[in-house]
C-alpha cells in the first residue's frame, strides 16, 4: 500500500495577498515564510506518508522553500494554471503521472492543518477495518443559516430555535482530502458515498481565500494561538 501527499500550486493563490503584477504571484509570505512552507513542513512529519509531491507548473517556487522539507517536486502543465481549470482537472493529471494507492490532497492555504488530523483522516481511510471511503476536514457551524434567499436550517412559520437547537451546517476547508487513487479514476471524485468528514476548529480550519484571511492568520500566528 503506498500513500503520496499532493500539494498543488499556481500563480492564482498570491492574488490574496497582494499582487499588482504576475511577477509578485509566487511571493505569497505567512509571518516571514512562504505560505507552502507550512503544509510541507506538516506533512513531513506524518510517518504514514511514504512520498510528499509539490504538483506546480514553476520550479521557481523552490526558492521560496525551506531547507529539508523532504518534497519532490513534479512539473504539471501550464494549461493546469487557466482560471477554469477545476481541482478534478488537476487530480486527473496527478493520478496520471504519479502511481499510488492512496492521495492526500493538501492545499497550501491552509497553513494551520495538524498533524494528527492528516494521520487521523488517512487510518479512516486506508484502515482494513474502516467503513469509510474517502475523507476530508470540515468545519461545523451552528448558527441561522440562508441558502438561496431561503432559510436551510429553520424555519420562518416557527419560533427562532436557539443555536444550540439548530442543525449544524456542514462547511468543507478545503484543506485535505484523502481517498483511494480507484475512486477517483471510478468516480472522478475525491469524495466517495461514505466520506469521514473531520471536523476542526475556526483556526485549524482557516483557510486563506482573501486578503483578509492573510491578515487574520497572521494575528493567529503574532498571538501564539497557533503555534508553527
Amino acid at each position: 500500500m503506498s500513500v503520496v501527499a499532493m500539494v498543488p500550486y499556481w500563480r492564482d493563490y498570491t492574488k490574496l495577498v497582494s499582487s499588482h503584477s504576475p511577477a509578485d504571484s509566487i511571493e505569497f509570505q505567512l509571518s516571514g515564510k512562504h505560505v507552502l512552507n507550512y503544509v510541507l513542513s506538516s506533512l513531513k512529519n506524518v510517518g504514514l506518508i511514504d512520498d510528499i509531491v509539490l504538483f506546480s507548473s514553476e520550479h521557481s517556487i523552490e526558492l521560496k522553500l525551506d531547507d529539508g522539507l523532504g518534497y519532490t517536486f513534479c512539473k504539471r502543465p501550464t494549461y493546469l494554471d487557466a482560471p477554469d481549470i477545476r481541482i478534478e482537472d488537476i487530480i486527473y493529471e496527478f493520478v496520471s503521472s504519479v502511481k499510488s494507492d492512496y492521495i492526500v490532497l493538501a492545499h497550501p492555504n491552509c497553513p494551520f492543518l495538524t498533524i494528527n488530523t492528516i494521520i487521523e483522516c488517512i487510518e479512516c481511510v486506508t484502515s482494513e477495518k474502516s467503513c469509510f471511503d474517502s475523507a476530508f476536514v470540515a468545519q461545523e457551524v451552528q448558527r441561522l443559516a440562508w441558502f438561496r434567499s431561503k432559510p436551510l436550517n429553520y424555519s420562518l412559520s416557527n419560533k427562532t430555535p436557539h443555536s444550540e437547537n439548530l442543525d449544524p451546517i456542514i462547511i468543507e476547508c478545503s484543506a485535505l482530502y484523502v481517498f483511494p487513487r480507484q475512486l477517483f479514476l471510478d468516480t472522478g471524485s475525491r469524495i466517495g458515498k461514505a466520506p469521514y468528514i473531520k471536523i476542526v476548529d475556526q483556526f485549524e480550519g482557516l483557510t486563506l481565500t482573501s486578503k483578509e484571511d492573510a491578515e487574520l492568520a497572521e494575528l493567529v500566528i503574532d498571538s501564539g494561538m497557533v503555534k508553527h
